[in-house]
């Protein structure tokens, strides 16, 4: 999957990688596939580039590109928050599961890359 967004020369690439709450949130494929097109919507919303989006188990990791203007923790928050609520509002896992209400652990990765 693709965005129509191209990066542009001013966008750095980061590395973000989030942590599930629970390695059992992503144990159907149709869940991780809803939740690549999750991260494609908000890059939409929130005007990022996906370079890629690798879903696992027990760890997310997504590769984008962002104008350098951003404040690049704001938007890895935007990312985590938005993405959560909407996968909690389609496939409203067990409570048990989440972590403060979020499917995210309250970490994540953030790297420049470039």
């Amino acid at each position: 999957m693709t965005t129509t967004k191209k990066n542009q020369k001013n966008d750095l690439l980061y590395l973000l990688e989030l942590i599930p709450s629970s390695d059992h949130i992503f144990e159907k494929i149709s869940v991780q596939n809803r939740l690549e097109q999750i991260f494609y919507q908000c890059s939409q919303h929130l005007d990022f580039t996906i370079d890629s989006c690798d879903i696992m188990l027990d760890y997310v990791a997504i590769t984008l590109y962002v104008n350098s203007s951003k404040n690049i923790d704001d938007l890895a928050n935007n990312i985590r928050q938005q993405s959560s609520d909407l996968m909690i509002q389609e496939f409203k896992p067990r409570q048990e599961l989440l972590s403060e209400n979020s499917i995210w652990d309250f970490d994540y990765n953030l790297e420049l890359i470039n």
